[in-house]
């Protein structure tokens, strides 16, 4: 399948996760970590009172595995 840039079903609906799954500011890595490797996504958002305040992915979780023990 090409990418044709003037098809009007090229958006960012036609193509984003709509079953979002979000932790929270407070959450513990380790419920994160558990998530990530249930699941077939790389990243969660992070919210913070049901705003979306960034996001977490497997790869910044395994920069801090050998430094941290996701107690």
């Amino acid at each position: 399948m090409e990418y044709d840039s003037n098809s009007p079903g090229n958006t960012v609906r036609s193509i984003m996760s709509t079953d979002v799954v979000t932790f929270d500011i407070n959450d513990s890595l380790s419920d994160i970590c558990q998530c990530l490797m249930e699941s077939a996504f790389r990243r969660v958002p992070i919210v913070d009172n049901g705003r979306i305040v960034g996001i977490i992915s497997r790869k910044d979780l395994l920069e801090i595995l050998p430094t941290n023990h996701l107690q």
